[in-house]
């Protein structure tokens, strides 16, 4: 996807959240802060939730260890604002690890896996619907990322 931009000389970024049901299993891949939530319903009364994906935030460990190798710089995360990458010309500032697009952090398109700010999705474990009384509501928001939890969709 990032090779198409990038030939299209398209500029900015954006992120997805993709879901895929197979033999009831759910498969949830993430690129940036769109985030999945699923909440559980038996006998149409809400019982719980279950964070399908986490935030690409570029201080989370391994996502730090690729930025940082690619040669970006990641400023503090403090109470009041999340960690921010820099991008490679110092003009602008993202706060995710991982995005379409967004190329002013990225030096090689055609190497994602080495890219400070890579196009490669996070995928999350299989989740596997069990109960036949049970359903789920998926909830995918480019919002998630400025709730203070997940647990605030579920509410």
């Amino acid at each position: 996807m990032d090779i198409e931009l990038y030939q299209h000389a398209i500029e900015g970024g954006t992120t997805a959240t993709c879901l895929i049901i197979r033999k009831n299993v759910l498969y949830v891949g993430c690129v940036g802060d769109s985030g999945a939530v699923a909440m559980i319903f038996e006998d149409d009364m809400r019982y719980g939730y279950t964070e399908l994906t986490r935030d690409d935030r570029p201080d989370h460990k391994i996502e730090t260890e690729r930025i940082l190798r690619a040669g970006l710089q990641i400023s503090k995360r403090t109470s009041h604002t999340p960690a921010y990458v820099r991008s490679y010309d110092g003009t602008q500032f993202l706060n995710m690890s991982r995005a379409l697009g967004d190329f002013r952090f990225k030096r090689d398109v055609y190497d994602p896996e080495n890219q400070g700010i890579t196009c490669v999705p996070l995928v999350a474990q299989p989740w596997r619907l069990v109960s036949a009384k049970a359903s789920a509501h998926l909830v995918v928001s480019k919002f998630s990322f400025f709730l203070s939890s997940r647990r605030e969709v579920y509410h």
